[in-house]
């Protein structure tokens, strides 16, 4: 079984990783890409996230900024999310969503916010809102 890891992007990485985002974004170009990837990796309160097999290939990325919201106080704004995955089990997903989520943590988020056209990404238990 490959083993997933999550690694943030260097810019090294940018041009592979423009095939997983044409996936939501077609008539993205790799210089446009590399000039939101360079805003994007600049700064502490965004970055983007990768999900990478242990030889390196990427099959996950995820965009993130810390931003307040004015319903769920500090949050880790996820966009885009995007994720090549065959498993049922989703194995990518999870692991995926556990180090955003760990990110939240560490920079003191009140709450992930993933973008509204994201889909799938969790169980159904876990999105149940009461």
């Amino acid at each position: 079984m490959t083993k997933l890891q999550t690694l943030p992007l260097t810019l090294d990485m940018v041009p592979a990783a423009l095939p997983l985002l044409r996936m939501t974004q077609p008539h993205l170009s790799l210089p446009e890409w590399q000039a939101a990837a360079a805003r994007l990796t600049a700064g502490e309160g965004s970055g983007v996230l990768t999900l990478a097999t242990s030889g390196g290939q990427l099959l996950g990325i995820a965009a993130w900024r810390v931003e307040p919201h004015d319903r769920h106080g500090l949050a880790l704004k996820v966009d885009p999310f995007v994720l090549c995955e065959l498993s049922g089990r989703a194995p990518g997903r999870e692991r995926l969503c556990a180090a955003l989520q760990e990110m939240a943590e560490q920079r003191g988020c009140d709450t992930v916010l993933f973008a509204p056209h994201s889909r799938g990404l969790f169980r159904p238990a876990l999105t149940e809102v009461n």
